[in-house]
C-alpha cells in the first residue's frame, strides 16, 4: 500500500491507495501515529483512492477518532459507494465528519 502524506495550513493529509485491510492497516496506523506523536491534531483521510476498507482498515479509523477526540478532529473524504456502505454499515457515520471533497474536508478539519 502506498500512503502519500502531507502537512498544509496545520492539516495532516493522508492518502491511502488500494486496500486498506488486515495486511495494510497496520502501515496505515503507523503513518497517522507518527503524526499525532508529533502533535498534529488535525487529519483528513482522502480515501478517494481506497477501493476497499475492512474490519481492520475501520479499526485504524475508530483508533485514530479516539486519539483526536477530546482534542482535534478526523476528517474522512472520497469515499466510493463501496467504502461508503461498509463506513455506513459499521456505524461509523454517526459521528465521524465525511466529506464528498477533499477541499471541504480541509476547511472542516480546521473548523476543529
Amino acid at each position: 500500500m502506498t500512503i502519500p502524506t502531507s502537512v498544509a495550513d496545520g492539516v495532516v493529509l493522508v492518502q491511502p491507495q488500494g486496500r486498506i485491510d488486515a495486511l495494510t492497516s497496520d502501515p496505515l496506523q503507523a503513518a497517522i501515529d507518527e503524526f499525532l506523536k508529533q502533535g498534529e491534531t488535525r487529519i483528513v483521510v482522502d480515501l478517494s483512492s481506497v477501493n476497499l476498507v475492512t474490519s481492520a482498515g475501520l479499526r485504524v479509523l475508530i483508533h485514530t477518532a479516539k486519539q483526536l477526540l477530546r482534542k482535534g478532529k478526523l476528517v474522512l473524504c472520497g469515499l466510493n459507494p463501496t467504502v461508503r456502505e461498509v463506513i455506513h454499515i459499521a456505524g461509523f457515520d454517526s459521528f465521524l465528519t465525511i466529506c464528498n471533497d477533499l477541499g471541504t474536508a480541509k476547511q472542516k478539519a480546521k473548523e476543529g
